[in-house]
């Protein structure tokens, strides 16, 4: 898939759930939608590890 897409749309990294997102876990609504800012809030200390040490490989 990423082949396919231009280079700053590609996706270099990611971090996988823990379990799926639910409503009755806050991180889905109630139609199904995501819930962006609470999955981030969740998972910002392993996206933030991402982050640092992509950063750490291109030093």
């Amino acid at each position: 898939m990423n082949d396919r897409l231009p280079d700053y749309a590609r996706v270099g990294a990611f971090v996988l759930a823990e379990q799926p997102f639910q409503a009755e876990t806050g991180e889905l609504t109630a139609n199904g939608r995501p819930r962006r800012g609470d999955i981030q809030a969740h998972y910002q200390q392993a996206i933030s590890q991402l982050y640092e040490s992509k950063h750490e490989q291109v030093l």
